[in-house]
């Protein structure tokens, strides 16, 4: 009796896997939208297959359970990249950028800002439901293959670089990426006043914005001094008669 009595209150003492998604749709991999570059499909196809895997182990995982559940609470980048890097390996994410072998450089840059706007869309709409869970997950994981791509790998403290130097160079993707930023800041504006979260993630955005505007090209500006008359007389005193001519016909031709 004793010995029963024993394993009872050993299992009682194990912590119970939470499943964060079980309250959420079933998970699935259909993407709609219009893709316009080459590779956006298979980039995307490979990082949401990764996704529902990912999010099928992490459901009964002691491990993953709890970064899932922290990255749906507080939706920040680095709970979502703390679950993400548990879950899949490095070597999984090397093996699978090779899905970019062939993808035009020029269009890596742009792609990478394509899936920073998915996952920027899919928190602001919510993830209360599995398709925006996946679109989520999804475009992170899609954004660290094509960083894996590039060499252009997100900061050790977690928070992800965005590539300034292709940016420099693209300044139709610049003017997007400032514009989406301002954007973004005039809502966390509102929010951050009471949500400690989104007063953080402001300041984040406004860091951005200064860093990316300075990227802008420098507009020369004229400076138009004052001249006193002495300096105009001493320039018409240094003018031969040819030249007063040709001045005064042209304040002639200018003043008719």
């Amino acid at each position: 009796m004793s010995t029963t009595n024993t394993k009872k209150s050993n299992k009682s003492t194990e912590t119970p896997v939470v499943n964060p998604f079980e309250s959420l749709a079933a998970v699935t991999t259909t993407q709609s939208g219009t893709r316009k570059l080459a590779f956006t499909g298979v980039l995307q196809d490979k990082a949401r297959a990764m996704t529902t895997d990912l999010i099928r182990r992490a459901g009964g995982d002691a491990e993953l359970a709890p970064l899932a559940n922290q990255m749906l609470k507080d939706k920040t980048p680095e709970s979502l990249l703390a679950f993400i890097t548990k879950g899949i390996g490095a070597a999984d994410l090397t093996e699978a950028a090779k899905v970019l072998d062939g993808c035009p450089e020029d269009d890596l840059p742009k792609m990478l800002e394509s899936q920073r706007s998915n996952r920027s869309k899919a928190k602001r709409t919510g993830l209360a439901a599995m398709p925006k869970v996946i679109d989520y997950v999804a475009s992170m994981v899609g954004e660290l293959l094509i960083r894996e791509k590039t060499g252009k790998a997100y900061a050790a403290t977690g928070k992800l670089e965005t590539d300034h130097e292709a940016l420099a160079a693209d300044q139709d993707q610049l003017v997007k990426r400032i514009n989406s930023l301002a954007s973004k800041k005039s809502r966390l504006t509102k929010l951050a006043a009471y949500d400690a979260t989104a007063k953080s993630e402001l300041e984040a955005v406004e860091a951005e914005l200064q860093e990316l505007r300075a990227l802008r090209p420098n507009k020369t500006k004229t400076t138009v001094k004052s001249v006193s008359i002495t300096d105009v007389k001493a320039a018409l005193a240094a003018m031969s008669d040819e030249e007063k001519a040709s001045l005064l016909a042209l304040m002639q031709a200018n003043a008719g």
